[in-house]
């Protein structure tokens, strides 16, 4: 997602802009990845899934949307900060201290918050939810393009429909 996020950046200067959108379509993929977890994990089942080349059939397409997108979505903000910084080592720092302390506290907070308090469906729920709220804080910071109101609605469509009762319903 970096690489990708580099070239598109190179290409287009102004693609920052396009960082809301992006968080925007990580929570819609937060949610499919949900949603096609039984689909995925189907045709080998859970019990059959301890050899690593099963862990790696299973786990990229539930996982690797998500993980594109958030690799995308780092150096498009970081972008987004040269515009109001003053130098490109304040502007690194401060993307830096950012994603860091985001690295140390959301570790923290799914191990010891989301997964004991609201279990896994509800943390996936409230990571959907963490994605569109970064969405909307950030096209309000930086002059979003109207693509991300069709984002923003796709965002929230895709929580209001989330597959409440889907992993109970399989175990």
């Amino acid at each position: 997602g970096g690489l990708a996020a580099a070239l598109w950046l190179r290409l287009m200067p102004g693609a920052y802009r396009f960082a809301a959108p992006l968080a925007f379509v990580a929570a819609v993929a937060v949610v499919a990845s949900y949603r096609y977890f039984p689909s995925v994990i189907e045709p080998f089942g859970l019990a059959s899934i301890t050899q690593p080349e099963a862990i790696v059939r299973v786990s990229l397409p539930l996982m690797f949307p998500v993980s594109f997108i958030s690799g995308m979505f780092f150096p498009v903000v970081g972008a987004a900060l040269r515009t109001g910084l003053t130098t490109e080592v304040a502007t690194a720092g401060t993307l830096t201290l950012a994603n860091t302390i985001g690295a140390a506290v959301g570790s923290l907070v799914a191990g010891f918050v989301l997964l004991p308090l609201l279990g896994i469906e509800r943390s996936f729920f409230a990571i959907g939810l963490l994605y569109a709220a970064v969405g909307m804080v950030v096209g309000r910071l930086w002059r979003a393009p109207l693509i991300v109101y069709g984002a923003a609605a796709a965002a929230v469509i895709a929580l209001a429909v989330f597959p409440f009762g889907q992993f109970n319903a399989r175990l």
